[in-house]
């Protein structure tokens, strides 16, 4: 079977005719590594929704340690709209950063997530908030992570901030 390449082509052609298109190398933008983390809440999604995209709310449980204080200096939810969230955790002062990509009220949020450093680049947080029976089912899913040491750093993070976020809004749910 003959092979040849058309002129200003990247797909080949064989002689009979079918065309082969060599893998393509995957775009920067989605290289990485990702994870997902599901949790489940005693609270309905609208609930959760709010913790999630108020200010005052998002505070009191999004932080990776017990002792860091959060200060949620902007949170803009709508696509478009940009979040900047500080974190004091011993001697580090942490700025976490981002645009929101996708919102759909109550169930599910996209955002980019950056700390600022250009090393570290740019991952892409989606968040889904799911009924289930009376409470709410949360898949938080991290993508775009650059190597396996800090894929472990965010998946502990979030699986310490989505304690925080049960803890919160169970203890709300039966006062």
């Amino acid at each position: 079977m003959a092979f040849r390449k058309p002129r200003n082509s990247s797909v080949d052609t064989f002689s009979d005719g079918m065309l082969y298109s060599p893998p393509m190398a995957k775009a920067t933008a989605s290289a990485g590594k990702s994870f997902e983390l599901k949790s489940k809440v005693k609270a309905p999604p609208a609930r959760v929704w709010k913790a999630w995209t108020t200010s005052a709310e998002l505070a009191k449980w999004f932080n990776p340690t017990p002792s860091a204080g959060t200060k949620v200096s902007k949170l803009d939810v709508r696509v478009g709209g940009s979040y900047l969230i500080q974190m004091k955790s011993g001697r580090d002062n942490l700025k976490l950063k981002g645009t929101f990509k996708e919102v759909a009220a109550d169930k599910k949020l996209v955002y980019s997530w950056s700390w600022g450093n250009p090393k570290h680049g740019e991952n892409l947080v989606t968040v889904g908030f799911a009924e289930a029976g009376k409470g709410t089912e949360i898949t938080v899913r991290q993508e775009r992570i650059i190597n396996a040491a800090s894929l472990q750093e965010h998946k502990e993070g979030w699986k310490a901030c989505l304690a925080r976020l049960a803890a919160l809004l169970d203890s709300k749910s039966s006062s």
